[in-house]
């Protein structure tokens, strides 16, 4: 299941969820190193995880992923890394992105293919 990944510096990344033994929120856990994490709600499809404690521990603000927050309409500073997801509202599933959200979701961060 496909994600993106984006650093505090701006660094986007493609990464596979759900492939390791620890399991998609073990994945989003490691990926945001943080021992708990929170989703936001960026559109109907998608989700920002994020560390549920980065204003407490200090993280720096990601603006790349606060300027795509923003683009949607959220008046939010996202910390950390963040990585977004597809979201299932019906069953609140984590959904894998689609080449084709990828290519968006890319797009809207500068860093287009």
């Amino acid at each position: 299941m496909k994600a993106l990944s984006i650093d505090h510096y701006g660094l986007v990344t493609e990464e596979d969820l759900g492939v390791s033994k620890a399991g998609i929120l073990g994945d989003l856990r490691r990926l945001t190193s943080a021992t708990a994490v929170e989703a936001v709600s960026l559109t109907s499809h998608w989700d920002a995880w994020l560390a549920e404690d980065g204003i407490v521990n200090a993280a720096p603000i990601n603006k790349a992923a606060t300027g795509l927050a923003r683009g949607y309409g959220l008046l939010v500073n996202l910390r950390g890394t963040v990585v977004v997801t597809g979201a299932n509202r019906t069953t609140g599933k984590v959904l894998g992105l689609s080449r084709g959200q990828l290519a968006i979701l890319q797009g809207r961060l500068g860093c287009g293919r």
